[in-house]
């Protein structure tokens, strides 16, 4: 595992983790944080249909619910015999000792964290300078925000840098990829950021994206600079998972061992393992709204009560 502001690297890949490891929830003491932070959710009985009314609840009645949820869960299904009665039950214990939930505390941790990495390389060297990517299509979802979340510390880290931090789609006509032109690739750094990567698709499909914006463009001299910032990772992603989601790609569009770098790292292990980590700003869907939602749909089914779905299944993201 890498240890907290260390590298790992194989030869094609280098992994760095600037931060600690996120603590299961069930460790986690309730605290004036989690009492004082806003969460918007919306009251619904399905992940696959919009809340019926919407209310601000604190991160601590989010993580109260959903214990409250999983017990329901647990004593209803070791009562009851079945295959889908030990399904639940399974999911329920599993859901309840391996949660990883990242708070606002924790998401502002982690945005700092990586902007303070930037800010050491900007910092080195007056011809430095570092590219956010974000797709058009992806401006108004996780990679947008985080991005532009990234993008705001690292100004308010170092104001003097604001000149050197540009967010880009790396589109025709944009005035970055213009500018990218008239300076060399090694002063460089294009990341591409998101808050974690469940399945690898959005990754996979932004890296993919940059490569193939860079050589339209006439930069491909620039698919060197590229590389991967997360507020999270999962252990088995630090140990070769990345390899699994990237692989592919740097094969197909002319890369080589994008480095990854990550402020926490997560206990979690792949979503068919226990829950994938999630967070107070957007519960993540799959491998975990939908496991909660069978476990929801079974507590139904049983005990004949049409109840909601727990608050952290029920998030309204703030992107």
């Amino acid at each position: 595992m890498v240890a907290q502001g260390e590298q790992s690297h194989t030869p094609e890949r280098i992994v760095v983790v600037l931060g600690p490891e996120l603590p299961l929830l069930h460790k986690v003491e309730l605290g004036e944080n989690h009492q004082d932070s806003p969460v918007m959710v919306g009251e619904k009985t399905s992940i696959y249909s919009g809340p019926d009314k919407q209310k601000i609840v604190s991160e601590a009645e989010v993580i109260t619910d959903y214990y409250d949820f999983l017990s329901r869960v647990q004593s209803t299904a070791e009562k009851d015999s079945g295959a889908k009665a030990e399904t639940a039950l399974g999911d329920a214990r599993r859901f309840a000792s391996e949660t990883v939930f990242m708070t606002k505390t924790e998401r502002e941790d982690a945005t700092r964290g990586l902007a303070a990495h930037y800010v050491k390389y900007l910092a080195g060297d007056s011809t430095h300078e570092l590219l956010l990517f974000v797709p058009i299509r992806r401006h108004d979802h996780s990679q947008g925000f985080v991005s532009r979340e990234i993008a705001a510390q690292i100004k308010n880290l170092d104001p003097t840098l604001a000149g050197r931090v540009h967010i880009t789609s790396l589109e025709e006509g944009d005035d970055t990829t213009e500018d990218l032109k008239k300076i060399p690739e090694k002063n460089t750094k294009i990341g591409i950021f998101d808050d974690w990567s469940v399945t690898g698709n959005h990754l996979a499909n932004a890296l993919a994206h940059a490569a193939q914006s860079l050589d339209r463009e006439g930069l491909a001299r620039f698919k060197s600079a590229l590389e991967v910032g997360l507020l999270v990772a999962r252990d088995d992603q630090l140990q070769g998972g990345f390899d699994a989601i990237m692989q592919d790609v740097e094969a197909s569009h002319g890369l080589s061992g994008v480095p990854v770098v990550s402020y926490f790292k997560s206990p979690a292990r792949q979503q068919y393992h226990g829950p994938m980590p999630t967070g107070s700003h957007a519960s993540v869907d799959y491998g975990f709204e939908g496991r909660i939602q069978a476990m929801r749909d079974y507590l139904a089914e049983v005990t004949h009560v049409d109840e909601r779905l727990p608050w952290m299944a029920a998030i309204v993201r703030q992107y």
